[in-house]
């Protein structure tokens, strides 16, 4: 019946809605995991480059 095919066609598109949520959130996990590093990264380059120039005034004044 009509009823019946409706149901069908909801109960279908409730079950693919649900498959792709679950693979944007799969998708949205794996970006942040590989954002992360980079993040992690460039928090520690700058951390690097801060104590390059520390050192380099450092070397300036021992020159002095």
């Amino acid at each position: 019946s009509a009823n019946e095919s409706e149901d069908d066609i909801g109960t279908e598109l409730h079950v693919c809605i649900r498959v792709l949520a679950d693979k944007v959130g799969y998708i949205s996990r794996q970006r942040s995991e590989f954002q992360e590093p980079g993040a992690r990264a460039k928090a520690a380059e700058a951390h690097l480059l801060k104590e390059l120039e520390g050192s380099n005034e450092l070397v300036k004044n021992l020159k002095i």
